[in-house]
């Protein structure tokens, strides 16, 4: 009797550390000794849905803080990351996996470097979800970076050509902005601050130096 006994024990551990559950026709086995495997995520057939997504800049522009809202219907483990132009994935709020999160909305985020937008990349946002594999919601990827720009030109390298010629003094100079991207005017005045000449310079993408040259004014006047 005590033989049979420690053998019904047993086969009672063996039963409930093995649990074999049929939904749909398919069968999920879930082994006790993986506690991150839920029968609960297999119910949700539903994929966490991607809708809205933010953008702050910290440090003038030196990060740029990507916060997006996910929505999930149902209780489950999810993956939410971040695509930037031809850029390697972001792991948002750089974890690998949600765990057990509850039906709602979630609030994600992540720093990006400065070196990952600079050139106005677009921005997919993916939320994956575990028990749907390869099934994701993705954020349109029309939005783009636009940090502002937090710094002033600077004029270095300034040199002067005076052609006795012409009689003409050609005033050139380096100037360097390194924040931002947009137009920069360039004024050359003389001692009682008359404006001499001006040069309005377009800066295409993120230029960190150029060169102009202005044809200043007849000298001697």
């Amino acid at each position: 009797m005590k033989k049979y006994l420690i053998a019904l024990i047993i086969f009672i551990l063996l039963l409930s550390s093995i649990l074999v559950y049929k939904n749909n026709g398919l069968n999920f086995m879930l082994a006790a000794l993986d506690p991150t495997f839920k029968i609960l995520d297999y119910r949700d057939t539903t994929p966490p849905a991607v809708s809205e997504i933010k953008i702050n800049y910290n440090n003038c522009a030196v990060t740029a803080i990507l916060t997006a809202t996910v929505t999930d219907s149902q209780t489950g483990v999810f993956l939410v990351t971040a695509k930037i132009g031809d850029k390697p994935p972001l792991t948002m709020n750089d974890e690998k996996i949600f765990p057990d999160e509850i039906a709602g909305d979630h609030i994600y985020s992540v720093s990006v470097p400065k070196s990952d937008y600079l050139s106005g990349s677009s921005i997919s946002i993916y939320a994956i979800d575990k028990a749907l594999p390869g099934n994701s919601q993705t954020y349109p990827a029309s939005i783009t970076f636009t940090p502002p720009d937090c710094g002033a030109p600077f004029v270095k390298d300034v040199n002067f050509n005076f052609n006795c010629a012409t009689s003409v003094l050609t005033v050139s100079a380096t100037i360097t902005d390194d924040s931002g991207v947009g137009l920069a005017t360039v004024v050359i005045e003389d001692a009682s601050n008359n404006i001499k000449g001006t040069a309005i310079m377009n800066r295409q993408g993120n230029t960190s130096a150029y060169t102009t040259t202005i044809n200043v004014w007849n000298y001697p006047q």
